[in-house]
């Protein structure tokens, strides 16, 4: 009997082990993860999909549950921080708000957007006495008492006086909490009363002067005040000034009248104006009260703008509430601006900032243009970028500080201007190899033979016609000539270049390059001509015309130049044909030149 019982019970767990297996995990009772089939989780006692969600507490920060599933979002209604000072609408930062319910607390929609409140919502609880508090901001002018603060009346626009008890003295209705004031028939009086008045005006049945406004019964009516009698009732306290209808009188001197009393101008007052005398001003963060006193113009407050007072600015990394108060505006913020206010830029050059976060950059934040495989990329702030301009087969891209430009190959090992720097190219063909020669730096222009020295020599004096003319130099120190320019007018002929050991000559010709001109007198210059001149020798540097042409001669010399001196003599002939030898050249006029020469 013990023995068929252990094998029914065998039988029982290995049926709930086989429907265990089978079972789909998703729909499988748990009472922890390890019971449900990876990935899937234990929750409620339900092996679940880990992304399946009710609700966005169970996706955890920064998701939230989208049509059951957990989902990157930008906010949740109880993760808000980012959208100040909009509050989260469907997993998205309001942008726009049509109620203060769209709106983060301390905020007010105001005109569809939300703007920093001063009263009426909490923490924006600002006391806005003596004037109410209306749309969340505090009013500054009034046409009704029911634009002031309680126990206020609005008298001229502006909320001043505090109203009056019942059987406070008052003057008109508006200063009375019941808006009721009345003579008191008892008193002769005008009191804040509860009801309207039972007084009879000029006309009404009366039984004594204090049951007529006028103060004057006269043979059981009331009359026009006309006596001093009735003027000193219906006066009462009141010296100066008109009161209840009749004038209580005039202040004498320098005296003025303020409410119904007599005294000096600005009694009682520390600043403002009285009768149009000035009673003072007020020190710096006060203001002027309705009633003459300074009263502190930012009270508690650290910030802005308070009865037209600079309250002050906050310090680096806070900005000014709602409330008026300096608080932190870069807390949980990692980068960019937040209320205006700067939090900084990400770590190194390989984090970027996205929405107040750093994250990984795509390509340099620090830099606008960059250099990608051979071209240059523009980068948006490290979150994107997109190609520039592209170098080409022919060229390279070539990082300059935080920017990057196209720059044209070169040959290897050949000589070449980069800029002003004359250098080798390197063996790449991408830029110079280091030492390369600064001519700027030496005054000198670079070109492909070197750092080159410009002389300009002589003075246009007049335009002369010949076939050739050319200038007598004496070389002290050894350059080589690139080339040189003169003024003329002609369409063909040949730059030339004659050597002597001797000023006399004879001089033998050395170089000679055709070359195109213009038929205009303008300056032009010789093929490159690469001809060294000698330390100790003298040259004659010209051009020869293919038929007489217009030269510009100067007559003046000797005078310096870079290499030596150019004498004072030149070379002219009338002769097509240039001839083997030059000797005496005497000439009193040569030719205006530019000469290029580059020092060994």
């Amino acid at each position: 009997m013990i023995r068929a019982a252990w094998l029914w019970l065998v039988c029982a767990l290995c049926v709930v082990g086989c429907l265990r297996l089978q079972d789909k995990p998703d729909t499988w009772p748990c009472a922890q993860n390890s019971d449900c089939v990876s990935p899937n989780i234990c929750r409620s006692r339900v092996c679940v999909d880990p992304d399946a969600c009710q609700d966005d507490y169970q996706c955890g920060s920064g998701r939230g549950c989208v049509s059951n599933e957990c989902r990157k979002v930008a906010c949740t209604s109880s993760a808000t921080a980012a959208c100040s000072p909009y509050t989260c609408g469907d997993y998205a930062c309001r942008t726009s708000c049509a109620a203060t319910s769209d709106c983060q607390a301390g905020f007010a929609c105001r005109d569809g957007a939300c703007v920093a409140a001063e009263c009426g919502t909490a923490p924006a609880t600002k006391n806005c006495s003596p004037y109410s508090c209306l749309d969340y901001r505090c009013l500054t002018s009034c046409t009704k008492n029911a634009d002031c603060a309680d126990t206020f009346a609005c008298l001229n626009g502006a909320c001043q006086v505090p109203l009056k008890a019942l059987g406070d003295l008052c003057d008109h209705d508006e200063q009375c909490t019941s808006g009721v004031c009345c003579a008191d028939p008892g008193a002769a009086l005008t009191v804040c009363a509860e009801l309207r008045c039972t007084v009879s005006g000029e006309g009404g049945i009366c039984a004594h002067d204090d049951q007529c406004s006028t103060k004057n019964c006269v043979s059981g009516a009331c009359q026009a005040c006309n006596s001093q009698a009735c003027i000193a009732a219906l006066c009462g306290t009141v010296k100066c000034g008109v009161f209840n209808g009749v004038n209580c009188g005039t202040c004498t001197g320098e005296l003025v009248c303020n409410n119904g009393s007599c005294v000096a101008p600005c009694a009682g007052r520390e600043c403002g104006e009285d009768h149009g005398v000035t009673c003072g001003s007020c020190p710096e963060k006060q203001y002027c009260d309705p009633q003459g006193k300074c009263q502190s113009a930012c009270g508690d407050h650290d910030c802005g703008y308070i009865n037209g007072t600079d309250c002050g600015t906050c310090p680096a990394k806070s900005h000014c509430d709602g409330s008026v108060h300096c608080a932190p505006a870069c807390d949980g913020i990692e980068c960019g601006t937040n209320f205006g206010v700067s939090c900084g830029d990400c770590p190194g050059n390989d984090q970027a900032c996205s929405n107040n976060l750093c994250v990984a950059a795509v390509c340099p934040p620090q830099s606008s243009l960059y250099c990608k495989g051979n071209d240059v990329w523009d980068c948006k702030s490290g979150l994107s970028s997109a190609l520039s301009s592209s170098c080409g087969k022919t060229g390279y891209c070539v990082a300059s500080g935080e920017s990057a430009v196209c720059k044209e190959k070169c040959t290897p090992g050949q000589a070449y201007c980069d800029g002003s720097v004359y250098g080798t190219c390197a063996a790449d063909g991408k830029g110079q190899v280091a030492g390369g020669k600064d001519c700027d730096a030496a005054g000198l222009q670079c070109s492909v033979l070197g750092c080159e020295s410009i002389d300009g020599v002589g003075a246009c004096v007049v335009h002369s016609p010949a076939w050739a003319v050319g200038n007598v130099y004496s070389v002290a120190k050894t350059v080589t000539l690139d080339r040189f320019a003169q003024i003329f007018a002609i369409n063909s002929g040949n730059f030339f270049v004659y050597e002597s050991t001797t000023q006399a000559g004879p001089y033998t010709q050395i170089a000679s390059q055709p070359a195109s001109f213009s038929s205009e007198v303008v300056i032009q210059y010789s093929p490159t001509l690469n001809v060294q001149l000698v330390a100790g020798r003298f040259y004659i540097l010209g051009v020869a015309a293919s038929k007489s042409s217009v030269f510009c001669t100067y007559e003046n010399g000797p005078l310096p130049v870079s290499f030596g001196s150019l004498l004072g003599q030149g070379y002219s002939s009338n002769n097509a044909a240039l001839p083997t030898t030059i000797s005496n050249p005497t000439g009193l006029s040569g030719s205006l030149q530019y000469v290029l020469t580059v020092a060994p």
